[in-house]
Protein backbone atom coordinates (compact mmCIF):
# COMPACT_ATOMS: atom_id res chain seq x y z
CA UNK A 1 0.00 0.00 0.00
CA UNK A 2 1.07 3.51 -0.62
CA UNK A 3 1.26 6.09 2.05
CA UNK A 4 0.15 9.67 1.74
CA UNK A 5 3.38 11.63 1.43
CA UNK A 6 1.73 15.05 1.48
CA UNK A 7 2.16 16.56 4.88
CA UNK A 8 0.19 19.45 6.17
CA UNK A 9 2.13 22.03 8.16
CA UNK A 10 2.07 21.23 11.83
CA UNK A 11 1.22 24.80 12.70
CA UNK A 12 -0.51 27.34 10.51
CA UNK A 13 1.75 29.91 8.86
CA UNK A 14 1.67 33.10 10.82
CA UNK A 15 0.81 36.24 8.84
CA UNK A 16 0.16 34.41 5.57
CA UNK A 17 -1.12 37.57 3.89
CA UNK A 18 2.02 39.53 4.86
CA UNK A 19 4.25 36.73 3.62
CA UNK A 20 2.51 36.69 0.23
CA UNK A 21 2.79 40.47 -0.07
CA UNK A 22 6.52 40.27 0.66
CA UNK A 23 6.97 37.55 -1.95
CA UNK A 24 5.08 39.62 -4.54
CA UNK A 25 7.23 42.68 -3.78
CA UNK A 26 10.41 40.62 -4.09
CA UNK A 27 9.21 39.26 -7.44
CA UNK A 28 8.53 42.80 -8.72
CA UNK A 29 12.03 43.90 -7.78
CA UNK A 30 13.72 40.95 -9.48
CA UNK A 31 15.61 42.04 -12.65
CA UNK A 32 14.18 39.28 -14.84
CA UNK A 33 10.65 40.59 -14.29
CA UNK A 34 11.57 44.25 -14.77
CA UNK A 35 9.72 46.17 -17.45
CA UNK A 36 11.37 45.58 -20.80
CA UNK A 37 11.75 48.52 -23.16
CA UNK A 38 9.23 48.57 -25.99
CA UNK A 39 10.32 48.34 -29.59
CA UNK A 40 10.47 51.67 -31.40
CA UNK A 41 7.45 52.61 -33.47
CA UNK A 42 7.59 51.52 -37.09
CA UNK A 43 8.20 54.22 -39.63
CA UNK A 44 5.55 54.80 -42.23
CA UNK A 45 6.28 53.09 -45.52
CA UNK A 46 6.75 55.31 -48.54
CA UNK A 47 3.71 55.77 -50.72
CA UNK A 48 3.37 52.96 -53.19
CA UNK A 49 2.38 53.42 -56.76
CA UNK A 50 -0.89 51.68 -57.39
CA UNK A 51 -1.37 50.23 -60.82
CA UNK A 52 -4.93 49.75 -62.01
CA UNK A 53 -4.92 47.36 -64.93
CA UNK A 54 -7.65 47.83 -67.53
CA UNK A 55 -8.62 45.87 -70.62
CA UNK A 56 -9.17 48.34 -73.49
CA UNK A 57 -10.77 45.65 -75.64
CA UNK A 58 -13.08 44.58 -72.80
CA UNK A 59 -12.75 42.06 -70.00
CA UNK A 60 -14.81 39.46 -71.86
CA UNK A 61 -12.19 39.46 -74.64
CA UNK A 62 -9.32 38.83 -72.20
CA UNK A 63 -8.54 35.35 -73.48
CA UNK A 64 -8.14 36.50 -77.07
CA UNK A 65 -7.37 40.10 -76.13
CA UNK A 66 -4.07 41.57 -77.11
CA UNK A 67 -3.37 44.09 -74.37
CA UNK A 68 -3.69 45.07 -70.71
CA UNK A 69 -2.83 48.63 -69.77
CA UNK A 70 -2.06 50.53 -66.56
CA UNK A 71 -1.62 54.31 -66.53
CA UNK A 72 1.72 55.23 -65.01
CA UNK A 73 3.36 58.63 -64.78
CA UNK A 74 3.21 60.39 -68.14
CA UNK A 75 2.82 57.13 -70.05
CA UNK A 76 1.39 53.69 -69.59
CA UNK A 77 2.60 50.20 -68.84
CA UNK A 78 1.23 47.61 -71.21
CA UNK A 79 1.32 43.83 -71.36
CA UNK A 80 0.99 42.82 -74.98
CA UNK A 81 0.08 39.37 -76.24
CA UNK A 82 1.65 37.91 -79.33
CA UNK A 83 0.47 34.36 -79.95
CA UNK A 84 1.17 32.43 -76.76
CA UNK A 85 3.83 34.87 -75.53
CA UNK A 86 3.48 38.09 -73.49
CA UNK A 87 5.70 41.18 -73.54
CA UNK A 88 5.80 44.08 -71.06
CA UNK A 89 6.45 47.56 -72.45
CA UNK A 90 6.34 51.20 -71.36
CA UNK A 91 4.55 53.42 -73.89
CA UNK A 92 4.10 57.16 -74.35
CA UNK A 93 1.43 58.43 -76.74
CA UNK A 94 0.98 54.89 -78.06
CA UNK A 95 4.64 54.48 -79.03
CA UNK A 96 6.84 51.93 -77.31
CA UNK A 97 9.56 53.74 -75.36
CA UNK A 98 11.07 50.81 -73.50
CA UNK A 99 10.65 47.03 -73.61
CA UNK A 100 10.59 45.73 -70.04
CA UNK A 101 10.39 41.99 -70.68
CA UNK A 102 11.08 39.89 -73.73
CA UNK A 103 8.32 37.58 -74.99
CA UNK A 104 7.58 34.92 -72.39
CA UNK A 105 5.00 33.97 -69.80
CA UNK A 106 2.35 36.37 -68.55
CA UNK A 107 3.75 36.15 -65.00
CA UNK A 108 7.19 37.26 -66.14
CA UNK A 109 5.74 40.19 -68.09
CA UNK A 110 3.55 41.25 -65.15
CA UNK A 111 6.51 41.04 -62.73
CA UNK A 112 8.67 43.15 -65.03
CA UNK A 113 5.96 45.81 -65.29
CA UNK A 114 5.42 46.03 -61.51
CA UNK A 115 9.19 46.08 -60.82
CA UNK A 116 9.53 48.94 -63.30
CA UNK A 117 6.73 50.87 -61.57
CA UNK A 118 8.27 50.32 -58.13
CA UNK A 119 11.72 51.36 -59.34
CA UNK A 120 10.42 54.54 -60.94
CA UNK A 121 8.33 55.46 -57.88
CA UNK A 122 11.30 55.20 -55.50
Amino acid sequence: MSENTTQAPATPVANLRETRKQMAEAKKRHPSTAAKPKAPAKKAEPTRTTLRWVFPEGKDRYKDGKVQVAAFGDGELAILRSGEKWTAVFRKAGKVVETLAEPGSFGRAYSAATRYAKGQAA
